[in-house]
């Protein structure tokens, strides 16, 4: 056979290869391809000020429901790691820490915080690792920022890929509750290094989402005549307790065991939020 007949046989079977392998598992989507990188923006403001009370609720919680279950310097994955608060008061007890996030500048500031921390920047639905890991955690309802069901139950099926037998996935989410009753600040003030700023949230209980806005006034000048407006806007989704255990069991969990803040916790200021602990 010419030897141009040959490449172009073969040029034939691969490109019908690819076709068959887009029509069996479909081209990728936004949400596969994109990552979850909306706290760029804000990543100095929540490392000033979020960090360490979310850190605080955190690890009341993780001192409670994981850390009488591990092993002294147990490998742990903090999944949507942010600024690294957590995954710190975590490596202080001794554990072998990884932070995972979709934010470049978060992970900037968990570098500061955590220097000796490996840190990766993926996607929480969508990264691999050979690694196993005696437990993955995600706090402070990050998970809550996947807006798709089908993303969220991607994301639980990487947590379990990634965990050894018998490991342990610990994680909160918001309620429609702690929704309904948190999310509805009109206009609170703040004042951030040398600007000031405004942020409202608010829940649409028909599309089940939560949307947080920002505004923040800089000035130009030290004169403060005139200001420079930046805005932002963080959005989430409120699942269904079904909805949230059907994701976790289609990934392959079976030991699902819910705190709800209030009622299993004894902490009524965070009522709504739901803790779970899963194991593999």
């Amino acid at each position: 056979m010419p030897k141009n007949m040959t490449m172009k046989r073969f040029s034939f079977i691969y490109i019908s290869l690819c076709l068959v392998l887009v029509l069996l598992v479909g081209l990728p989507t936004q949400a596969q391809t994109k990552r979850y990188d909306e706290y760029d923006p804000i990543a100095d403001f929540y490392n000033s000020f979020w960090s360490k009370p979310l850190e605080r609720l955190a690890m009341g919680k993780l001192n409670r429901l994981l850390v009488p279950k591990l092993k002294p310097k147990a490998k742990i994955l903090d999944l949507m790691c942010g600024t690294g608060h957590i995954a710190a008061a975590l490596h202080a007890q001794g554990y072998q820490m990884t932070g995972l996030d979709g934010s470049a500048k978060m992970l900037e500031f968990a570098k500061q915080n955590v220097p000796s921390m490996e840190l990766w920047l993926k996607d929480a639905r969508t990264f691999e690792t050979r690694q196993k890991f005696d437990a993955v955690i995600c706090m402070s309802d990050g998970l809550n920022h996947i807006m798709q069901l089908k993303g969220l139950t991607q994301a639980f099926t990487q947590v379990y890929k990634a965990l050894k037998k018998g490991g342990r996935f610990v994680f909160d989410m918001n309620w429609e509750q702690r929704y309904i009753k948190g999310w509805n600040i009109r206009g609170a003030r703040f004042e951030f290094k040398n600007s000031e700023g405004i942020f409202t949230s608010s829940y649409n209980r028909n599309t089940r989402q939560g949307t947080l806005k920002f505004w923040l006034y800089s000035p130009m000048d030290g004169s403060k005549k005139t200001w420079k407006r930046t805005q932002w806007e963080l959005t989430q989704h409120c699942y269904t307790p079904a909805q949230i255990k059907q994701a976790l069991e289609k990934a392959g969990f079976k030991k699902i065991t819910v705190y709800e803040a209030a009622q299993d916790l004894d902490d009524q200021r965070n009522a709504g939020r739901a803790y779970y602990v899963c194991q593999k």
